[in-house]
């Protein structure tokens, strides 16, 4: 079910793509679990977390994979915002790979829209989110990286848990996107709910990626939401 709000005074439709902590959710496998303690103290009702700088939706800066890498609280807050597109590959399957020439054929109206954009690839693979499977999920290659690091993009969103294949220990396109201070964030979750079958791309005019502002952290759990371009 889509998360939206339509704000009446600018005629905009607000969608949420950002799934919701809860306690003992799925996480990366090695990741910490997620541990939510609802709290309560007399009339103050308090909730206690645990849990890591990737747990649910979350972004990874260049420190993840870098270790003098930029941290965090080392971005200033404007960006975490821009245009954006999600960009669809749902056709894609069990640990397929998508390639610079996927991109090419469903960029090629809006390619001039790229540079400084929040992308976020829509595989649809979300609908296997607390299954084993989740974790066998299409995902992009070197080539695919480098091609978007050229297009000038700011930022890459998968609804997946993995930019990278989540079977082997390669960060190719972690190391490739973060070394080019292109942001990285895994487990956008319900892309679906905006894209029709057979819909190529969805333009938004603006995306917000706004992670829990952690000192010297090389990620942070985040709310991801944007607004539909008619």
């Amino acid at each position: 079910m889509v998360t939206s709000i339509v704000v009446q005074e600018t005629k905009k439709t607000y969608v949420d793509f950002t799934k919701a902590l809860e306690d003992g959710m799925q996480v990366y496998p090695g990741e910490p679990e997620v541990n939510i303690e609802y709290r309560q103290t007399g009339q103050y009702a308090t909730v206690a977390l645990s849990m890591s700088s990737h747990s649910g939706t979350s972004i990874d800066t260049p420190k993840h994979i870098i270790p003098d890498g930029k941290t965090l609280d080392e971005y200033p807050f404007d960006t975490w915002n821009s245009h954006g597109v999600i960009i669809s590959f749902a056709e894609f399957g069990r640990r397929d790979v998508v390639e610079p020439v996927d991109f090419e054929k469903v960029t090629a109206e809006i390619r001039d829209q790229l540079p400084g954009s929040f992308v976020f690839i829509h595989t649809g693979w979300d609908r296997h989110w607390g299954e084993d499977e989740y974790f066998n999920h299409p995902y992009i290659s070197k080539a695919s990286c480098d091609w978007l690091v050229e297009q000038g993009v700011a930022l890459v969103g998968i609804d997946a848990p993995n930019v990278d294949a989540s079977w082997n220990n390669e960060d190719i396109a972690h190391t490739t996107l973060l070394e080019n201070d292109v942001i990285v964030v895994e487990n956008v979750y319900d892309l679906n709910s905006v894209m029709s079958a057979g819909q190529a791309y969805q333009e938004l005019d603006d995306a917000w990626v706004v992670p829990l502002k952690v000192a010297k952290s090389d990620g942070a759990p985040a709310r991801v939401f944007a607004s539909l371009k008619k």
